[in-house]
């Protein structure tokens, strides 16, 4: 069986070689294994965005702010997410 690290780390390599789809399925994988993974969230948030999901960035950053809600990073992104929708 495939350990968290493991997915989380190809995801970031999937990013790094601009395979989002690729990255968007090792984070799920990731979440699916630990749910409060708030940067699996935020990470997956961001491949949905270079992939112009903006409804589904919108939700891994808000569910990553309902783990953390001092969570900088995915403040800052859901803001950018809700300028794009025009939800302000």
């Amino acid at each position: 069986m495939e350990t968290v690290p493991v997915s989380f780390n190809e995801g970031i390599k999937k990013i790094l070689l601009l395979d989002y789809t690729g990255a968007i399925s090792d984070f799920t994988r990731t979440i699916e294994a630990e749910p409060d993974n708030v940067a699996a969230y935020n990470n997956r948030g961001f491949a949905k965005n270079k992939l112009n999901d903006t409804t589904g960035e919108m939700e891994d950053y808000t569910k990553a702010i309902d783990i953390d809600p001092l969570d900088e990073t995915a403040l800052y992104n859901r803001g950018v997410a809700k300028v794009k929708l025009r939800d302000f």
